[in-house]
């Protein structure tokens, strides 16, 4: 790598970092605003239920289309960029609008059988297709190595949640659960409309777009969506299971920790996603990489565990109390999560789903074992230290997956780099 790209790599690094910190800032204004103006704890329960419960949908049903289109149009090698986006396109509307039609069948067999659970969740089925679309969108930007359109784009929506719910307050006084959720949805269509549009697309070759997308999602990309569904989405539908039991408002609680929590997964993984682009055309991942990801997560960890029992009631009422615990055992668990994200996306790039799918396959196998027994002992709480075990297992075998890789490399005869993990 050249001077220039290295210190332009840096410099991106720092870029998305920037922006990921000032989208978690517009996250955490969000937060402070829904939790001192919801007419009740149990609205801002509801709310966190009903976006948890989209963003699952988002990951059940990508089946991996946008992992491949990111890892193919990252490659050096693929010419016809252009129509890989535009079968992506196609296809992940497609599967928006079929998963729409079945929620709308399931929620009317639900209200038939008088299942609340479905009903409460039914405003969002309008909006799937634009969520399918949003991820679709960050992957091609991370593909693409275009780190500051990344940036901008995944900051926007925080940034309009957030200008709509002062409005709402000087005109309302106090928050709804209608107005905050639909305020949600419109801010990611806002975004993504004008993205879909002004994307380049190319129909010339159709046909042959779509077979090397497939096949990528055949041999790879399904694999990793499999694996997301393993370890994050299992995650999430026991969270949605434990919302149900417990009742909106220790959610809620919940919730808050988990989403102001998300900043160290952001630091874990920001290094990983700028480079991306890079791990798609090298074999190794820079030491300097994971160390820079150390330093910076473990200070910024000292930092929130000294000052949060002071500091979070400067923003939030003292019903949620309950959340300080959950925020200083789900921080660390995103830290390390962070770090696995780095060997995830290098074995992402290298279009080797396969071994993404084994390891997410044993951190599912661990969130199972794991976090029933967990939650039936010791409720949410349970669920919190859960999620630290479950990390660490889940950081363990790509540590050593990644190791077994280097070593099957050195097998072959390619020489080693000290500054190389």
């Amino acid at each position: 790598m050249n001077l220039k790209k290295k210190y332009s790599t840096k410099l991106s690094s720092v870029i998305y970092m920037a922006s990921q910190i000032t989208s978690m800032g517009f996250a955490f204004l969000v937060n402070v605003l829904m939790t001192n103006y919801s007419s009740s704890d149990v609205v801002y329960g509801q709310y966190k239920y009903t976006i948890n419960f989209i963003l699952t949908i988002q990951a059940l049903f990508s089946f991996g289309i946008s992992w491949s289109c990111a890892a193919l149009i990252a490659r050096n090698d693929e010419k016809n960029k252009k129509g890989i986006i535009t079968a992506s396109v196609a296809y992940t509307t497609m599967i928006g609008v079929i998963i729409t039609a079945v929620l709308y069948v399931i929620a009317e067999i639900s209200s038939i059988l008088d299942l609340d659970t479905i009903q409460n969740v039914v405003i969002v089925f309008p909006f799937v297709a634009f969520f399918l679309l949003q991820k679709l969108i960050n992957q091609i930007y991370m593909g693409m190595g275009e780190s500051f359109k990344l940036s901008v784009y995944s900051s926007a929506p925080n940034l309009i949640v957030f200008l709509g719910l002062q409005i709402g307050i000087l005109c309302f006084k106090k928050i709804n659960y209608t107005f905050a959720i639909l305020l949600y949805l419109f801010s990611y269509v806002i975004v993504v409309l004008p993205k879909i549009i002004f994307l380049k697309y190319d129909v010339s070759d159709f046909k042959e777009s779509s077979r090397i997308l497939l096949h990528d999602v055949k041999t790879s990309g399904f694999k990793v969506h499999l694996s997301s569904i393993f370890t994050t989405s299992s995650t999430q539908i026991i969270a949605l299971v434990c919302g149900n039991i417990y009742g909106y408002a220790e959610y809620g609680y919940y919730s808050l920790a988990a989403s102001l929590a998300t900043i160290f997964q952001f630091i874990g993984s920001s290094v990983a996603v700028v480079n991306f682009k890079q791990y798609t055309n090298t074999e190794r991942i820079a030491k300097k990489d994971f160390i820079f990801m150390l330093g910076i997560g473990c200070v910024a960890y000292v930092i929130m565990f000294v000052l949060i029992d002071i500091a979070f009631f400067w923003f939030y009422p003292n019903s949620y109390e309950s959340t300080i615990l959950y925020l200083k055992l789900l921080c660390l668990s995103n830290l390390i999560y962070g770090f696995s994200t780095l060997f995830n996306r290098f074995f992402i790039g290298k279009g080797l789903g396969g071994r993404v799918m084994k390891n997410s396959f044993i951190t599912a196998v661990a969130t199972i074992g794991i976090y029933i027994p967990m939650i039936y002992l010791f409720g949410m709480r349970g669920m919190a230290v859960a999620a630290i075990i479950v990390s660490l297992i889940c950081l363990g075998t790509y540590m050593f997956d990644y190791r077994k890789y280097r070593y099957e490399l050195g097998k072959g005869g390619q020489k080693t780099n000290e500054n190389i993990l």
